[in-house]
């Protein structure tokens, strides 16, 4: 065995607004591993300080492709093609 088979290329994808959680368990279904860098926000309602998680880059994540055919970049349109929702 040599290290290149187990080399993986990342690259963004872009989702639907708001529908980072329905690509990511999509993404996943399919057997590709993905990374959502998540920022922690803080803002004002009502009067009280609220904290949430929210996407670094809004509207991207990262998914890797190895070199087995299937972690193939075009199996993600061709599922997209088919209706994936929120990718």
């Amino acid at each position: 065995m040599t290290v290149h088979q187990f080399e993986t290329t990342w690259f963004f994808a872009q989702f639907k607004p708001n529908c980072h959680r329905i690509a990511e368990r999509n993404l996943e279904r399919q057997g590709f591993q993905s990374f959502l860098p998540m920022q922690e926000e803080t803002r004002r309602v009502r009067g009280k300080f609220t904290t949430f998680m929210r996407p670094l880059f809004p509207g991207y994540l990262f998914v890797a492709f190895g070199k087995a055919p299937a972690s193939d970049p075009s199996r993600v349109r061709y599922a997209e093609e088919d209706g994936m929702s929120g990718a």
